[in-house]
């Protein structure tokens, strides 16, 4: 028990506890740059912070899935692909460095599926998932990763296999698919 002049909130505790922790390495923020990045809490907006941009990012952070890895509030990670992370409640709210888009992220997500002992079980860095990113861009050609040579597709899985977007599986004669 105690009693304390201090008058920011638990989100604004966690951030500087990220940097007091050297989470992400030697950062040093001061009182302002916390402040800057506890406002994209609830701003939405982002904040460059020591060359850094920094993003609000609506998800829940606790389940398992790209961002999350069973996190915990007050938490801060620096995911594979090198995005800083921290979550700041239990409900849908975190600041991330990522600044990709969705398919981006469906892509990424199922580059993850090996931590989370998925049937999909694939471990791609970066450079592996911007590559795939870039063949879903250009919709033709292309790209071979761990022995399978992947292609676009404009088939619709919603309509034919009965999947949601950023679903990913294996068939039945072991193709994988994205969606």
């Amino acid at each position: 028990r105690g009693i304390s002049n201090f008058d920011r909130s638990s989100q604004w505790e966690y951030i500087a506890n990220a940097d007091a922790n050297n989470t992400f390495g030697s950062v040093d923020w001061n009182l302002g740059e916390v402040d800057a990045m506890t406002a994209l809490d609830t701003s939405g907006e982002s904040a460059t912070i020591d060359g850094v941009t920094w993003r609000y990012l609506g998800r829940n952070l606790s389940n398992n899935g790209f961002w999350g890895l069973g996190k915990t509030v007050s938490n801060g990670w620096t995911d594979k692909y090198g995005y800083k992370h921290i979550y700041l409640d239990s409900g849908t709210r975190g600041i991330t460095t990522f600044d990709k888009d969705i398919a981006w992220e469906r892509i990424g997500k199922a580059g993850y599926s090996a931590d989370f002992s998925e049937t999909f079980n694939e471990d791609w860095s970066y450079a592996e998932v911007q590559a795939l990113y870039a063949l879903y861009q250009a919709q033709s050609g292309s790209v071979t990763l761990n022995g399978y040579t992947w292609r676009y597709t404009s088939e619709e899985f919603s309509e034919t296999q009965g999947k949601t977007l950023g679903d990913y599986w294996l068939n039945n004669h072991n193709h994988k698919y994205i969606f």
